[in-house]
């Protein structure tokens, strides 16, 4: 039973990871999604009304921010599993060393 103990609390620290980087990773995707929604409920509404060469200049704008965010999200999501999760960062660095270990002996052979 006592050699069971560290094995567990390191399983419950993985675990507590791997919740914090779902919960950060739902609140991300919320705030960076939520303007793309709004913008399409607006233009929804708003599909029917005349609009101004001005009104038109900002509503492709909003909808270039919106996809902005969207995209921004698709790509922040390295950096947040990178900033929190200790695991995810060791695998990255194993990761980064064996490939370049790779590139290293590929390139030293030929």
């Amino acid at each position: 039973m006592q050699s069971n103990l560290p094995q567990n609390i390191r399983r419950r620290r993985y675990e507590m990871q791997l919740i914090k980087l779902s919960l950060l990773q739902v609140i991300f995707y919320v705030f960076f999604s939520t303007l793309g929604t709004y913008y399409l409920l607006y233009s929804v509404i708003t599909n029917s009304s005349k609009k101004s060469s001005d009104q038109i200049a900002i509503d492709v704008f909003l909808n270039n921010i919106a996809l902005l965010l969207i995209y921004t999200y698709s790509s922040l999501t390295f950096v947040l599993y990178t900033l929190a999760s200790r695991t995810f960062r060791k695998e990255f660095l194993l990761t980064c060393s064996r490939m370049f270990k790779y590139l290293q002996n590929m390139f030293l052979i030929d």
